[in-house]
């Protein structure tokens, strides 16, 4: 199979989720100036609302592929390209974002935390619990601020994707781990039924307290 030349982590780690059977997308990346501590995204829109994390294929997630050959086609155009898996077939996702929330939102990323899965923190707070695939589409869950269900026609940034605040990626448990069935609080969520009430706590204590479970 042709090679990357200086083939990068974010390329060889595309091939082993292909090898797992993972669908793989490669993503815009992250842009930073040499002259200041800006940075963009490499779609070239100003106002990018997800920085390095969009598939760079014109299909989106449709594109994703587990061809090794298509891989290093794209790594080889996109050399800095982040690493993206499709949702949906392999596994379903819920995507946290921050580590404050209501009682709604502990619900669930209590429940998240119970099912001990897969579970990735792509940088700036924000957290990736991987379930067993549930045949639902990717929405928003009802009641729950800053938080992303991916699943039918989805994507998700995958380890060792950079992040626009310096980050990488990274697994804090990983494909090894059993793929846990989704908990009813979360499913309830994605048929539109639940309360909430106000609540604060620091989930990065509560996430590695459980991964040292």
């Amino acid at each position: 199979m042709p090679q990357v030349p200086q083939a990068g982590a974010r390329y060889l780690a595309a091939l082993d989720y292909a090898r797992r059977g993972l669908p793989v997308v490669p993503l815009h990346y992250v842009v930073r100036s040499r002259r200041t501590t800006a940075v963009a995204c490499s779609c070239g829109e100003p106002a990018c609302a997800r920085v390095g994390a969009h598939p760079l294929p014109s299909h989106g997630a449709a594109d994703a592929t587990t061809d090794p050959i298509r891989l290093t086609w794209w790594w080889r155009r996109f050399p800095d390209a982040n690493v993206g898996l499709a949702t949906g077939t392999s596994f379903d996702a819920l995507i946290v974002h921050g580590s404050t929330g209501d009682t709604a939102r502990w619900t669930v990323i209590g429940e998240a935390l119970r099912s001990a899965g897969p579970l990735v923190r792509t940088g700036g707070d924000t957290w990736h619990f991987l379930f067993a695939p549930t045949g639902l589409a990717s929405q928003r869950p009802w009641g729950l601020a800053r938080a992303e269900w991916r699943g039918w026609g989805g994507w998700v940034v995958a380890p060792p994707s950079h992040h626009p605040g310096g980050a990488v990626a990274a697994w804090v448990r990983d494909l090894g781990t059993r793929l846990p069935e989704l908990p009813p609080a979360i499913g309830q969520r994605l048929e539109q039924v639940g309360p909430a009430e106000p609540l604060t706590e620091p989930l990065t204590q509560l996430i590695y307290a459980q991964a040292r479970d």
